[in-house]
């Protein structure tokens, strides 16, 4: 059974979702949180979701937040995604990308992925990207192209 310290891990873990991720995944981690609360005891049931850190989303703008879903759709499935992309000095390109990981820093999500155009890893601010579309096309882990060595690589 849970103890005290893992259900205040639990719901803060729940509350960041809610507040940094995309409305879909903030309702299922609230859903996931009410069903752990509704097969504890009743003595533990009382402020199971109860915590005094508190995580405001004030800070991450909706529009980073929305395309997160298709984003985590497309890796989740494997399938390429299409994209118009902004560069931080202005220049636009469209990419094809092999979307391997979502990365939040705190202030930002990015997207690791392989890029087609660049035949390398490269990270995409979500905020920069104009209207991800996933394609039908779907792609195979092949070595040196994972996100095992999207992180190596960025690691090192």
């Amino acid at each position: 059974m849970f103890d005290a310290e893992e259900l205040a891990a639990l719901a803060l873990g729940s509350r960041m979702v809610r507040g940094w991720a995309d409305p879909a995944l903030g309702r299922a981690a609230e859903r996931a949180l009410l069903k752990i609360e509704a097969v504890l005891p009743t003595e533990r049931r009382v402020g199971a979701g109860e915590t005094a850190m508190i995580v405001p989303d004030f800070h991450v703008p909706p529009a980073m937040v929305a395309p997160l879903g298709i984003l985590r759709g497309a890796i989740r499935d494997s399938r390429k995604l299409r994209f118009g992309y902004r560069r931080a000095d202005g220049a636009g390109s469209r990419r094809t990308v092999w979307p391997l990981g979502l990365f939040f820093w705190g202030e930002t999500w990015t997207l690791g992925a392989w890029c087609e155009l660049r035949g390398e890893f490269r990270s995409f601010h979500i905020d920069r990207m104009a209207a991800p579309e996933v394609l039908d096309e779907c792609f195979e882990s092949v070595g040196g192209r994972s996100l095992e060595d999207y992180i190596r690589i960025a690691a090192s």
